[in-house]
């Protein structure tokens, strides 16, 4: 489907629409935690 499209495509995360903005904010605070 999409979702190994877009990580065969090189994207490390993938949320589908419509949004939860609970795991949209879950999903972020990965990425900074991992930026710091």
């Amino acid at each position: 489907g999409d979702e190994e499209r877009i990580r065969e495509g090189g994207c490390e995360a993938y949320i589908s629409k419509p949004i939860s903005v609970a795991m949209f904010l879950d999903t972020v605070k990965q990425f900074i935690g991992e930026a710091r």
